[in-house]
């Protein structure tokens, strides 16, 4: 059998195919005929540029992020970049290859599986590119004339890194990209590339990093539980079947996971000759450990014989994957005999992904933690910024009769339950999905801070008397100075959407046990978290003589109402500097220019009258163009007390036998800035992490970072504030209270001596 007969025969799939053959074979041949000896590459790079994903609204088109789109036979592809430029010292670029395909078309994974061709990238035409690393996220399995295929279909983003020769300057990509896409027929193609980035500073190309960054997630992640699945085992059972003389055994692969399984996968690349087919998976009731049993086969002719063949095997759950090293396929797979934790070779973090107790008695115990820990988030720093609609709502019940001030509180406390379940929904969904996800993840996307933004500042106007809502009839008006069903309903909302940033003791305990949990048991454990934050207003509910109490409305509430405006704009404020960083602002001067923008809106809008507040909204834009215009960066110390925190930040000083303090942080996160001030910022703390024993490092959690929650996942957390200092004895680490004191840091740090 000649060379390109056997490269046909695998392209379209000969061994197996039952129709279509001789048509794909005259369609391929003179095609395929200059590049018959062309081997598939494998590449197994990682993409390692940060980026900043979820940015859905940004403030300026990002100029050289992305070519032309190059039209194919049956898909447009294009090059984007997660960057305008090449930096002024990176020696790498991270870029994406982005391919839309036409309905029911597809291209094909790094191994193919038993036809197919993977894309191939031709650069040899390129300026200032060294090498090019492919990055592959996890592939769907395709079956067709009983052919077993690797594809992705519809449309897919293939990270790439790019080696530059020269740091600093410009990046001239050209060359080509030769796929093969495949439906009822397959088509071999081929499009120019022609992508320049020019050299300098660069600035995060926000559409195209969330883009990138999507399906850089999608890349298979190493066995240590950070993306919620892992391979507890792998076993070669050996198999004789007469009438199936190339079945030779089964790989069976146990597996765990921190979410509900929805349909668990085996690709395998193996030598020549071989294939691992489509598996049979039967999962445990709670779907959350199963076993994947995978018929292995070898033809004849194959040059490999089993006790030599060695195997690569990536699973793949939804968008969720995890990639193995090399391995003889008779020996099977230990994880007992690689290093289990969070990381690459370091063997930190938790050693595993320990099952659930769902007995009664645990799951009792889990209720009660929702409940006290959603009590006490009335009390913690998140929450104080809708004290002034919670006092607003005592205060405007003066003198009513009880069944109306029931009625109030109840509409506010339904609020807050709806608001929960909304939530856990939410989450639920991205759990089916497969997805990495925290407790408040939703304050790291930009677009949910604007439209937050917007809610306040209209409730802000709406107390200064400047922003009145038509009544709905039988419903009310809608706002914080507004009686009625629909006004008590949506603070009950907003002081929800505003608690969630943060995490509170108990809670963080509840909310983990949640997020690994069935979604039913999700679902309920989010609820009882709503409960205990509405249990206030269920108490006035109960005793509604504390708020009939108060004095009667009058001319002194006008005064009140202002106050608690400008508490609002104080929120509005936090919001805002939130935003600016999360859109490349960070520097300090960011809280400066929200202050400005603050008060110069809060002077307008005590004037009450909508032509001098409208001057105010255009004072406040400026000091928040000009801010944006310049985008000033944080500079970092020579002393700082922390360093970026990074996986291999981490592992390097455990192996130089230091100390090590986590501080996993964001802007948005209050607790986490009163930690701050209480714990860290204290003398004696501060002397203690500035020791040459310790390596303090910080992970900022302000803009979506992907290896953040992995982090937090692999520790059994989903919340932060999140503190930890680990031993460089055992590399393990101990994880502090959500609320920080002195006493906490400088004695967990004293027992790593």
């Amino acid at each position: 059998m000649s060379f390109m007969t056997r490269q046909l025969n695998r392209l379209c799939g000969l061994p197996r195919a039952l129709a279509g053959i001789q048509e794909c074979i005259s369609t391929t041949r003179q095609r395929f005929r200059e590049s018959a000896r062309r081997t598939r590459r494998r590449t197994f790079g990682t993409v390692t540029a940060a980026v900043f994903s979820g940015v859905l609204m940004p403030v300026a088109t990002a100029h050289a992020d992305a070519s032309f789109w190059m039209q194919g036979s049956q898909a447009e592809v294009r090059v984007i970049s997660a960057y305008t430029a090449t930096g002024e010292t990176e020696t790498t670029v991270p870029l994406g290859l982005e391919f839309k395909m036409n309905e029911g078309w597809h291209i094909y994974w790094r191994t193919p599986g038993e036809a197919g061709l993977p894309p191939e990238l031709d650069y040899g035409q390129s300026l200032n590119v060294a090498d090019v690393v492919f990055s592959w996220p996890v592939p769907t399995r395709d079956v067709a004339y009983g052919v077993e295929t690797f594809v992705y279909k519809d449309h897919v983003i293939l990270p790439f890194d790019v080696s530059l020769v020269t740091p600093g300057q410009p990046l001239d990509l050209r060359g080509k990209v030769d796929f093969l896409i495949c439906a009822d027929v397959c088509i071999p193609d081929s499009v120019a590339v022609d992508f320049s980035l020019p050299g300098g500073p660069a600035e995060v190309a926000r559409g195209e990093a969330a883009l990138l960054n999507a399906y850089e997630t999608q890349i298979p992640a190493d066995n240590n539980g950070g993306v919620g699945l892992q391979v507890a085992s792998i076993r070669f059972e050996p198999a004789v079947d007469p009438d199936n003389p190339v079945l030779v055994g089964f790989l069976n692969t146990r597996l765990m996971s921190m979410f509900e399984m929805l349909a668990p996968d085996v690709f395998a690349e193996v030598p020549e000759g071989f294939s691992v087919r489509e598996p049979e998976v039967t999962l445990s009731t709670d779907r959350m450990s199963g076993l994947v049993r995978s018929p292995v086969f070898r033809e004849s002719w194959a040059p490999t014989t089993l006790a030599a063949a060695d195997a690569v095997i990536t699973v793949a759950d939804g968008i969720r994957g995890v990639q193995l090293a090399e391995f003889r396929l008779l020996d099977g797979f230990d994880p007992t005999e690689a290093l289990v934790g969070f990381g690459t070779g370091s063997g930190v973090g938790v050693a595993g992904l320990p099952p659930l107790d769902l007995s009664p008695m645990s799951v009792l115990g889990i209720l009660l933690l929702a409940v006290v820990g959603g009590l006490i988030l009335n009390f913690m720093p998140c929450v104080l910024p809708v004290l002034s609609l919670k006092m607003f709502s005592v205060v405007s019940q003066g003198g009513q009769a009880d069944a109306r001030i029931r009625l109030s509180f109840a509409a506010t406390a339904l609020g807050i339950l709806v608001s929960f379940l909304t939530l856990a929904l939410a989450f639920a969904g991205l759990k089916l999905a497969g997805a990495s996800f925290g407790w408040g993840v939703q304050f790291t996307q930009p677009a949910f801070i604007l439209v937050l933004l917007a809610v306040v500042i209209s409730f802000a106007l709406n107390l200064f008397g400047l922003l009145e809502i038509p009544n709905i009839p039988g419903l009310g008006r809608l706002g914080a100075n507004q009686r009625g069903f629909l006004g008590d309903f949506t603070s009950g909302v907003l002081a929800t959407l505003l608690a969630t940033p943060c995490s509170a003791p108990f809670l963080g305990t509840a909310i983990g046990f949640a997020l690994a949990a069935p979604v039913p048991m999700l679902v309920l454990i989010f609820l009882f978290v709503g409960v205990g934050l509405a249990l206030p207003y269920f108490a006035v509910m109960t005793f509604p003589q504390l708020a009939a109490a108060m004095p009667r409305p009058g001319r002194w509430m006008l005064r009140l109402r202002q106050v608690l405006a400008l508490a609002l704009i104080a929120t509005a404020v936090w919001l805002t500097g939130v935003l600016l960083k999360q859109w490349g602002v960070t520097s300090d001067l960011r809280w400066l220019a929200a202050l400005s923008a603050g008060i110069i809106l809060a002077a307008g809008a005590l004037f009450g009258r909508w032509a001098i507040a409208g001057v105010g909204a255009v004072g406040a834009a400026v000091p928040l163009a000009l801010v944006l215009m310049i985008s000033p960066q944080a500079t970092a110390s020579a002393g700082a007390t922390f360093q970026p925190f990074s996986e291999s930040a981490l592992n390097a000083a455990l192996d130089d036998g230091k100390t090590v303090f986590v501080d996993v942080t964001a802007d948005w996160c209050l607790t986490c800035k009163t930690n701050k001030i209480r714990a860290i910022n204290h003398e004696d703390v501060q002397a203690a992490l500035s020791a040459d024993a310790v390596v303090s490092l910080q992970a900022d959690w302000t803009a979506y970072d992907a290896s953040i929650t992995e982090y937090l996942a692999a520790n059994g957390r989903r919340a932060i504030p999140f503190n930890a200092v680990y031993n460089p004895k055992s590399r393990k680490a101990e994880v502090l209270p959500e609320l920080l004191s002195p006493k906490d840091v400088l004695e967990a740090l004293a027992r790593t001596q």
